[in-house]
């Protein structure tokens, strides 16, 4: 019993390092004026908050001493927190490329127009 307890406490703590990390890319998009004009970061910021909220239930689960439930919930908030993850790391590369470049900009370097241009100026 001592033992499942151990194990299930350790799963939800597994599961909190990950919510930090995201916490700390939403913060760089808040930072860089994403966060509240972008669904996509709206969308990642949900999927992290059903996540904290997987995270409240196993502790939950733990306290009243249903391990088996809080490793379900911990597994939960790992799969949610991996989605809003992966979200967030597709979505890093567009904001730095749309602050070097505006987003005209960026389809015309993507299709070579942009440097062709630049050539004959």
């Amino acid at each position: 019993m001592l033992l499942d307890k151990a194990s299930a406490e350790r799963d939800v703590a597994s599961a909190q390092m990950p919510i930090d990390n995201i916490d700390g890319l939403i913060e760089y998009f808040s930072q860089n004026d994403v966060r509240n004009s972008d669904p996509d970061i709206r969308a990642i910021i949900t999927k992290r908050e059903i996540a904290v909220g997987y995270l409240s239930q196993a502790n939950d689960a733990i306290a009243a001493g249903n391990y088996t439930l809080a490793r379900i919930y911990a597994r939960n908030a790992c799969e949610k927190e991996s989605e809003s993850y992966n979200d967030t790391l597709i979505k890093v590369p567009q904001v730095k490329l749309s602050k070097v470049f505006p987003p005209h900009q960026i389809i015309m370097r993507r299709f070579g127009v942009l440097d062709s241009l630049s050539t004959h100026t």
